[in-house]
């Protein structure tokens, strides 16, 4: 059976809702997971298993991203009316609240794009070793 990356759609997403042992048949694969020369065929056939990078948006699109959320655009009107009723106080309210709920997300998804900091810590010089649960069936 040739491994090829499936389409997206219901059968893929609910892949949970399958039975273990019919879905482990279906990726041709056991519970302790691939031997080493299947996971080099594999890899040579499918290629990495990697994630795409996401591609960067402008201040002005993730702006605008935030606005279409529902919450938010429900916030807008309720200061809009808020400022034309004259109710001053619960416009400039809503609008700060709306303006640091907007200003704390964009600053927390850049710092999250971010490269990692740097860590000086070492690690044990000795090796280490695990021992490792072998199931009779994977052999």
């Amino acid at each position: 059976m040739p491994l090829k990356p499936p389409a997206y759609g219901p059968a893929v997403e609910a892949f949970w809702r399958e039975p273990a042992d019919a879905l482990l048949c279906r990726l041709d694969t056991q519970r302790c997971g691939l031997r080493q020369q299947e996971a080099e065929k594999r890899l040579a056939r499918i290629g990495p298993n990697l994630a795409e990078p996401s591609g960067t948006r402008s201040i002005l699109q993730k702006i605008v991203h935030r606005l279409v959320n529902p919450l938010i655009a429900i916030l807008i009107v309720a200061a809009a009316v808020s400022g034309f009723s004259g109710d001053l106080a619960s416009f400039v309210i809503i609008t700060l609240v709306v303006g640091l709920s907007l200003t704390l997300d964009i600053v927390q998804e850049h710092a999250r794009r971010s490269p990692p900091m740097r860590c000086d810590a070492r690690l044990p010089s000795r090796p280490m070793s695990f021992a490792m649960a072998q199931s009779s069936r994977c052999r």
